[in-house]
């Protein structure tokens, strides 16, 4: 238990910069919605997470993941996105179905605070674990021929 509490505290260190600076615009429950929760569908970056099993089959297959997402904002409006892996048993390799398209997509790393592409490695989410995710939206076309 001492070790658990060691690497929280050691991720909310590195986290810190970046979270002080976020507003909290949302918060939502995937698949399922807890009473007085709200559900995805409300979001307005994230349409569905879907987790992928993995091929040596430690995850058994009538086991479902379920996600917590967070939405966020940063002083100049960039969208940033927890999730959070609501399974306290099983680590889980994820997609994000985006509402819009996305341009890039990087993971605050919780041990450094750096952002990494969120890609390969950085789509995985241990048990009770999550993922700060900041997004870049594809930019609006340009009324400029």
């Amino acid at each position: 238990m001492f070790w658990s509490l060691q690497r929280v505290n050691s991720q909310i260190a590195a986290l810190a910069p970046t979270l002080i600076r976020l507003r909290s615009t949302g918060v939502y429950h995937y698949p399922d919605t807890p009473r007085r929760s709200e559900a995805l569908l409300k979001s307005r970056w994230v349409k569905s997470v879907s987790m992928n099993k993995d091929e040596d089959g430690f995850v058994p297959p009538s086991v479902a993941a379920r996600f917590l997402v967070g939405e966020f904002a940063d002083e100049t409006a960039r969208p940033y996105i927890m999730l959070v892996n609501k399974d306290l048993t099983y680590s889980f390799q994820f997609e994000i179905d985006y509402r819009e398209p996305v341009r890039r997509a990087w993971r605050i790393n919780p041990y450094t605070g750096h952002e990494e592409i969120l890609e390969g490695e950085q789509m995985w989410i241990a048990p009770g674990g999550f993922a700060l995710i900041r997004i870049e939206p594809q930019a609006a076309s340009s009324a400029h021929p």
